[in-house]
């Protein structure tokens, strides 16, 4: 989608889904048939990472880049 706005954009990631979160599906609302979905997508995911995609105004690919960088340097994740 940012492509045909030519927004730069960029994905980081920044943990990995943990026991603890698989275990908070079970809690998740079931009310319709996109929260069976997401529920379905998200089990047998322990160790997969987790990213923040980052997006900056058209023709700004610096600012996303650096942002970027910011973003990894405070978490600081280990694959």
């Amino acid at each position: 989608m940012w492509n045909v706005l030519d927004a730069p954009a960029g994905c980081v990631p920044v943990t990995h889904v943990t026991e603890a979160d698989e275990a908070a599906l079970s809690e998740y609302p079931r009310k319709d048939k996109w929260d069976r979905e997401v529920i379905k997508a998200a089990t047998d995911a322990v160790g997969l990472p987790v990213a923040v995609q980052l997006v900056a105004p058209p023709w700004k690919d610096e600012i996303c880049l650096r942002a970027m960088k910011e973003a990894e340097l405070a978490v600081q994740y280990e694959a």
